[in-house]
């Protein structure tokens, strides 16, 4: 840019602007720099990039202000950084969140002593002051003696002892050589010296005698037991021992006359030519080792001859006693008796009457007690004779699940309870169940009764699996009644029928139909009568009882 008429020129220091007066000849130019705006005839200082205020009072700065105007502020507390606060962390002191902070070691926390002398330690003093000072001495023990024991020579009650071996007692005697052993040498010494021939026994030879085999003369000799039968048990019997298994008084009553193959005449006990004549109740004074039962099969001979015997298995499906029967209304008892398990492996013997009861953890396999629900009574029994058969109750009438220690059931019978889960009373007889409760007994009363096929559902009067029941029949009409009764699965076979005066009560078996788990019987009045109830009496369970 070139002008012609005298200008001012521009002298910048620092961020700030100061004019200075200067004179351009003509024909020169002046070029505007960086912050400098070039004007017509002039150079101007330019305000976006270099502040122009008009003065600041003493400590206060340049800003930029709101428009992009430049303008003096003063310094305020947040204009520094962006720490607030100083704080005193595990052994420090001192912080604040204003002003100048410092922060020192904490004395209390940390040991701050002036140098200690070689050897020193530093520890806390009196009143909390840490300071120098010198190890304690090393604490002593409480032996005020040592013994010299058998075989040792020394010791002493003060200052440094000694304990050393007795040359007299313990052999010392360095190395021997191999296959020498140490011997005394008189007054007290000892030596090495080899095996003579002279050194051993006098016994020259080992004879076996009778009972025995083996022996000899020279070298290692053995001696064992010269057994005469082809047995595998290493036993010697005593003098004393009786060894007959069967005596002749013993045979006595079992004993006949018979004939060997070859037609020679002897006398064998009763069957012994096929064995089925072997008793299977030896008698004890014969082996005076135990003997089994009528109700026992001898299982084995031990060694010595001591019998093993088991009982007779039952035939399956067996059942003897072992009746059902509340005591109260959570509790069940189940009478002493036997019978083969519901898999035909074992008998279950139970000696004594056991109850069950529904509080009792374990003697059930479910949680909480429901209540109008059947609850199934079982004896289980342990495989391994290890523990007792019991009673238990089960929501399962097939397969319960066992407690630990017992893995074989029998299915007995069958309880159920009310809507208070209180359990109904009730004894069984054999398979079939007699029941006390009138809740539960009187399962039909109607006014009039129908005169066509009516069914009855029995789901909550017999359990599940009942084919047969025993109900009683009453009516209160003025004149005779007759009812039939029919299967429902089986419609066309009608029958029994039932006639009745008015009033009396009878009873009367009647056949029960559907699946297991919903029983239930159909019956018609076929004459006029009014008022009939009918109640359960027994039931009978059918084949499908496990």
């Amino acid at each position: 840019m070139k002008h012609h008429a005298r200008i001012r020129s521009l002298l910048v220091v620092g961020s700030w602007t100061v004019l200075t007066a200067c004179t351009v000849d003509r024909g020169e130019s002046i070029n505007a720099g960086a912050g400098l705006l070039d004007e017509e005839g002039a150079v101007a200082v330019d305000p976006s990039q270099v502040p122009v205020v008009t003065g600041c009072d003493e400590n206060e700065f340049v800003r930029m202000g709101a428009g992009g105007v430049w303008e003096c502020a003063g310094v305020t507390s947040s204009g520094g950084g962006d720490i607030t606060g100083v704080a005193a962390g595990d052994g420090l002191s001192g912080g604040g969140t204003t002003g100048e902070v410092s922060l020192g070691v904490d004395a209390a926390a940390v040991p701050i002593v002036d140098s200690c002398a070689e050897g020193e330690y530093v520890r806390l003093g009196a009143a909390g002051i840490w300071e120098c000072g010198e190890l304690p001495p090393p604490a002593t023990g409480d032996i005020t003696g040592v013994a010299a024991g058998t075989g040792l020579t020394g010791g002493g009650t003060g200052g440094d002892v000694t304990l050393e071996v007795d040359p007299a007692l313990v052999p010392m005697v360095g190395a021997c050589a191999t296959g020498e052993f140490v011997r005394s040498a008189g007054s007290g010494a000892w030596e090495c010296a080899a095996v003579t021939s002279s050194a051993g026994g006098d016994i020259t030879a080992v004879t076996a005698g009778e009972g025995l085999s083996g022996g000899g003369d020279t070298g290692d000799v053995s001696l064992d037991l010269a057994f005469g039968g082809d047995g595998t048990a290493p036993f010697v019997a005593r003098a004393d021992h009786s060894h007959p298994y069967l005596t002749a008084a013993d045979l006595a009553p079992y004993a006949t006359a018979a004939a060997l193959a070859d037609g020679t005449p002897t006398t064998f006990p009763v069957g012994w030519n096929d064995l089925s004549g072997i008793p299977a109740s030896f008698p004890a004074s014969a082996h005076g080792h135990g003997s089994c039962t009528a109700a026992q099969q001898v299982t084995g001979v031990a060694a010595g001859g001591t019998v093993s015997c088991a009982e007779n298995a039952l035939p399956w499906r067996y059942r003897y006693a072992l009746e059902v029967s509340t005591v109260d209304t959570s509790q069940v008892t189940v009478r002493s008796g036997r019978c083969r398990d519901k898999d035909d492996t074992m008998n279950i013997v139970l000696a004594a009457a056991d109850t069950a009861s529904m509080a009792t953890a374990a003697d059930r396999d479910f949680g909480s007690e429901s209540a109008d629900t059947w609850y199934w009574v079982w004896i289980i029994a342990d495989s391994t004779d290890s523990n007792t058969p019991r009673a238990f109750l089960s929501t399962s009438r097939t397969a319960p699940t066992y407690p630990a220690g017992f893995d074989r059931g029998r299915l007995l019978g069958a309880v159920r309870n009310d809507s208070s889960s209180n359990l109904w009373p009730m004894q069984q007889s054999g398979r079939s169940q007699i029941e006390a409760h009138s809740a539960q007994g009187t399962f039909y009363t109607a006014d009039p009764t129908p005169t066509s096929w009516t069914p009855i559902g029995l789901s909550g009067t017999v359990p599940p699996g009942t084919e047969w029941m025993t109900i009683r029949i009453q009516h209160f009409s003025s004149t005779n009644v007759n009812i039939d009764f029919r299967d429902p699965d089986l419609p066309s076979m009608v029958g029994p029928t039932w006639r009745s005066e008015p009033g009396p009560a009878y009873v009367f078996p009647v056949p029960v139909g559907g699946a297991a788990g919903s029983e239930r019987l159909e019956f018609l009045r076929s004459d006029a009568g009014s008022n009939l109830n009918l109640a359960l009496l027994s039931y009978e369970w059918g084949p499908q009882e496990p």
